[in-house]
């Protein structure tokens, strides 16, 4: 396992391109790694983004393709496309770094970093094969009627407890409602909360994460969760720490429950177009891919009996 120093030097070489701290933190160090590995500074100084593919240095004819992920190791399906054929051109490596271990992936390298060890996997095309949103634990198929019912009650519970912890709690099982009932990614969410603590406002703007451009979404804090605002409106949210919450806390991750309000809307007939408009998904074959494989594992359940 390598120690990894960083310098000045390094942190001013890198370009932060996510504002989650943990995501920054995991990236500075990879950064470091690969300038540790390849002995160069990355083309341009520039470090990951959401979009794939991102060329980070080019070593002996062959182009470093890098994707960091923070307590998962998912993949979307238009990252594995892409990657797909990247691949296949014989010309690039690519790899995972996750602070997740994996018995089932090539691992390379390991690194400590604050946030725990992060270990570097190298991905082929073998690797890739099968590897999708659903079969990598972004679904763990949670109801959302069922998950809304528990994070209320939990919420309430909460609620009646003393202490200064309990804030913290409830901003975090608030958070998650509004993510589950706005089908929002986890740091779209926090910044609704944090919008609704300082405004008071139960229509908030944010912005869409994985947009090129200044996109920016309506969410709708549910009605249950208004009368608590006093309780926790100084309490500043964070997307690491609410997802080490969620992790720690529940046997599913904040993503699922994004795709548990993908299900729900399925479920009553909404179109995949129309829900990609609700959830900002850039592509609809993400919703369609999703929606048909969850339909076609229920129709093989019906079949089977």
């Amino acid at each position: 396992m390598k120690e990894i120093n960083i310098t000045e030097e390094d942190i001013e070489d890198f370009i932060i391109t996510k504002k989650d701290s943990a995501y920054a933190i995991a990236e500075l160090y990879t950064y470091k790694w690969l300038k540790m590995k390849y002995n160069r500074v990355i083309h341009e100084g520039k470090v990951f983004d959401f979009y794939l593919p991102k060329v980070l240095l080019s070593k002996e004819g062959k182009d470093i393709v890098v994707e960091v992920k923070y307590n998962h190791i998912s993949l979307s399906p238009e990252q594995v496309r892409e990657l797909k054929k990247l691949l296949t051109r014989g010309d690039t490596i690519f790899y995972l770094i996750t602070n997740r271990e994996s018995n089932k992936l090539r691992k390379v390298d390991s690194f400590k970093t604050p946030m725990g060890t992060f270990y570097c996997y190298e991905l082929g095309l073998d690797d890739l094969k099968g590897y999708s949103m659903v079969n990598n634990n972004w679904d763990k198929g949670i109801d959302f009627e069922k998950a809304r019912r528990l994070l209320l009650r939990k919420l309430k519970e909460e609620g009646k407890k003393e202490g200064v912890r309990k804030i913290s709690r409830m901003a975090h099982y608030i958070t998650a409602l509004i993510q589950l009932c706005n089908g929002s990614r986890a740091s779209e969410a926090v910044d609704a909360f944090n919008k609704w603590r300082e405004t008071g406002k139960r229509e908030v703007e944010v912005r869409v994460r994985k947009k090129r451009y200044g996109d920016y979404r309506l969410v709708v804090i549910p009605s249950e969760v208004m009368k608590y605002r006093n309780t926790i409106r100084y309490y500043n949210q964070s997307t690491s720490k609410y997802k080490n919450f969620i992790r720690q806390n529940f046997n599913f991750n904040t993503h699922s429950l994004r795709y548990a309000f993908v299900t729900h809307l399925a479920g009553k007939g909404v179109s995949p177009q129309l829900i990609a408009k609700i959830t900002h998904h850039r592509k609809i074959d993400m919703i369609l891919s999703y929606t048909q494989q969850k339909r076609a594992d229920e129709l093989l359940r019906e079949l089977v009996g």
